[in-house]
């Protein structure tokens, strides 16, 4: 876990890369259903 703490900016970059992907797949689906 000290990895972690030790290379915070991964961590932000993994959360911003996971929310890009909800939104992307959010698009998706719902131009899908529309």
């Amino acid at each position: 876990m000290k990895d972690w703490v030790a290379r915070p900016h991964l961590v932000i970059a993994a959360a911003v890369a996971g929310t890009a992907l909800a939104m992307l797949a959010t698009l998706k689906l719902a131009s899908e259903i529309l």
